[in-house]
């Protein structure tokens, strides 16, 4: 082999190796909450804090794209996770388990997801809050691509409620979800998402997120939800404010591999004002 095709098949080499160790097949995510009734003076509010977990496996390994946060999505990774939830007081407890898969068709638009959670409350929320039971919830969605990161969806989210209390009816209802996902160059990279849920339920659900990336290490983001609930994503792993809630939040990646997100939530919890402050460490590896 001639000296200079040596030294082309070296810095090949060398470039494939290092692209190869930034990409990641498993990610894993933990996120505290610490939440705050404003209209409660604080002398007379109970502790409540929530904390969450999740892990994700993707069937390839994902390359890191400048949209950091959003490399699985940019590089269509299936992917099957877990995760688990609790939310605490003084006096009551929420702690949720849920899976969910996500799929994408090789060679093709179409995409699919499918999720499971299910609660174990004291305190249940909807008209008959305050009392305590189990919540299941069921997610599927299928899509399909319009264009290369521009990604529409149609699905189903069914509830089923079962009261501790004797004599309390039962709920269950189904409703409709449609949502989009889309990657738009605005002054850098945007990921905007959204949803809408409608159907059995008493109100329908809302959510529009958007995440800008100042660079591929740092990114700012934004969300607006009222009544609408999401299982899919280790993202979703934390118990959000029950009502119409404002969020905007802070990533910072240290490495491809890990990073620190910081969150500020404002909203309403059964009527009240309320806001909460969370920190989320995310590793991929």
């Amino acid at each position: 082999m001639k000296k200079v095709d040596l030294i082309k098949a070296v810095a090949l080499a060398s470039l494939a190796m290092a692209a190869s160790a930034n990409a990641y097949y498993t990610e894993v995510e933990g996120e505290y909450v610490l939440h705050n009734l404003q209209d409660v003076p604080a002398s007379e509010q109970n502790s409540v804090d929530s904390f969450a977990a999740g892990a994700t496996i993707y069937s390839k390994d994902v390359q890191p794209t400048f949209s950091q946060s959003e490399a699985a999505f940019t590089d269509r990774a299936s992917s099957l996770g877990a995760q688990y939830s609790e939310l605490s007081t003084s006096n009551a407890e929420n702690r949720s388990v849920g899976v969910f898969a996500e799929g994408y068709l090789p060679n093709s638009p179409f995409y699919a997801n499918l999720g499971f959670q299910q609660s174990k409350a004291d305190v249940i929320r909807g008209d008959l809050t305050g009392l305590g039971g189990d919540l299941d919830i069921y997610q599927g969605s299928v899509g399909y691509f319009l264009m290369p990161n521009t990604r529409i969806e149609a699905g189903v989210v069914a509830t089923d409620i079962d009261y501790d209390l004797a004599g309390i009816e039962d709920k269950d209802y189904v409703d409709a979800r449609v949502g989009f996902k889309s990657e738009v160059q605005l002054l850098g990279p945007w990921i905007w998402e959204g949803a809408v849920t409608f159907g059995d339920s008493d109100d329908e659900g809302y959510m529009l997120s958007g995440e800008y990336f100042v660079n591929p290490m740092t990114s700012l983001g934004l969300e607006y939800r009222d009544n609408y609930t999401d299982i899919i994503g280790l993202h979703n792993v934390a118990n959000k404010l029950q009502d119409e809630t404002y969020e905007v939040s802070a990533r910072q990646f240290f490495t491809d591999n890990y990073s620190i997100a910081a969150k500020y939530a404002y909203g309403e919890v059964n009527g009240q004002d309320a806001d909460n402050l969370g920190l989320e460490l995310a590793l991929r590896y």
